[in-house]
């Protein structure tokens, strides 16, 4: 069988500051994660705990956000298998511009 995402969920609140974010891991209380930096950086923490990888995290949060944002009409939640479908929809669509940028 294939890798299963841990089983974690991350929900958003708008506040009048910008986004809080909690994170429920399986068998562990509700938290909240530090806020982000900019308002518009609400995909950063969330990638930061789920990754374990600030780099990683600060490389793809803009692009995740792009496209998880959207599917938002305000508060939100994200499964561990949410993360994995966008950060998998994400490496299809960065390899595609890679080899068109490669063919010129």
């Amino acid at each position: 069988m294939g890798w299963t995402p841990p089983e974690v969920t991350y929900k958003g609140y708008r506040t009048s500051e910008g986004w809080e974010i909690a994170v429920k891991r399986s068998g562990q209380p509700l938290r909240l994660l530090d806020p982000p930096p900019r308002k518009a950086d609400w995909a950063l923490p969330a990638l930061t705990d789920y990754l374990g990888d600030e780099t990683r995290a600060a490389n793809l949060h803009r692009d995740f956000a792009a496209l998880a944002g959207p599917r938002f009409t305000g508060d939100w939640e994200l499964t561990a298998r949410d993360i994995e479908n966008i950060l998998t929809e994400l490496e299809i669509l960065r390899s595609r511009w890679r080899i068109a940028l490669t063919r010129g």
